[in-house]
């Protein structure tokens, strides 16, 4: 049975495009990371980069046992978190637990998150709950963390989309609510049309006490024989100040290798180039360059993958 996309998934290919696939995108230095699969199953993907400040890192295994898939992640920020839920859905229906805290202050800043996913043929939601354990703060804590740490309520995530898969359409929204007071955080909306090679999309992000973000996106997959291997994409966005318009494109000239180009408004220039050796090897390099700015250098990243 084929369903309508969940709210996350509307424009995920132009947002994949243009966002992802350039490991030189974050402000870091450079960026190394691995993803592998052993021979029981189970997945790793570790990832160290170096900031301005900072180094970081993170190491996240996943395994199934049965029915039930499991994954566990620890970072240089001594954050750690364990999650379990089903690999099939229940009659439409998939429950998720998430358990994280900090290896330091392991009562203080301990949170579960249940989170519950259905799908049918003509619509699907989510609904997912962030609890924390206790909102005292730590002892050894700054003032201000202190502050931070005693106005942490538990949260609230809902969404809701309506279509049918196989007319293309989809619509709906998503909403963050705060317990104290039950408060509304945040309202994003989405809409979208997708076939076999075109996709579109249009979204707003509002966050209360914030700002609005308007955008119509697209991706499109060009069918004609000499460009079977070619996509592009772009998107428009409207914050209320200026608008900004990102656009991309990636070419295959064959199975093992792939190039992506994007460009934005901002005077952003990213170029990707990612090969796959023989057998489970593959490696992505790109580089950003900032052409507006004579002060920025240009940052490259590496990604390097073993699955």
């Amino acid at each position: 049975m084929s369903f309508p996309p969940l709210f996350k998934e509307q424009g995920k290919n132009a947002n994949d495009l243009l966002h992802k696939g350039f490991p030189s995108s974050d402000r870091f230095a450079w960026r190394v990371e691995f993803d592998s699969i052993s021979k029981n199953g189970v997945q790793f993907t570790p990832y160290l980069q170096q900031t301005t400040k900072n180094l970081e890192g993170e190491l996240k295994s996943k395994f199934k046992t049965g029915s039930v898939s499991c994954t566990v992640l620890g970072n240089l920020k001594e954050e750690v978190s364990f999650e379990v839920g089903k690999n099939e859905s229940w009659n439409g229906f998939k429950p998720t637990l998430t358990f994280t805290s900090t290896v330091r202050d392991v009562i203080e800043r301990f949170k579960f998150k249940p989170a519950f996913e259905y799908r049918s043929e003509y619509g699907n939601s989510t609904l997912s709950l962030e609890l924390p354990l206790s909102s005292a703060p730590a002892s050894h804590e700054s003032a201000q963390q202190s502050k931070e740490a005693l106005t942490t309520y538990p949260k609230g995530y809902f969404s809701l989309v309506l279509g049918h898969k196989d007319c293309g359409f989809a619509a709906g929204a998503d909403v963050e609510v705060s317990t104290n007071n039950y408060d509304l955080k945040a309202l994003n909306t989405a809409g979208s049309f997708t076939s076999s090679d075109l996709e579109l999309s249009v979204f707003s992000k509002t966050k209360f006490g914030g700002s609005t973000t308007l955008g119509v996106n697209y991706f499109q997959r060009l069918t004609k024989s000499n460009w079977k291997d070619l996509a592009v994409g772009g998107e428009l966005t409207y914050d209320g100040k200026s608008p900004s318009i990102s656009l991309g494109g990636t070419f295959k000239p064959d199975d093992a290798s792939s190039i992506k180009a994007r460009i934005n408004t901002s005077g952003l220039l990213g170029l990707s180039y990612t090969q796959r050796w023989g057998g489970p090897f593959t490696v992505t390099f790109s580089n950003d360059f900032h052409l507006s700015s004579n002060t920025d250098p240009a940052q490259f990243g590496v990604k390097i993958s073993l699955k």
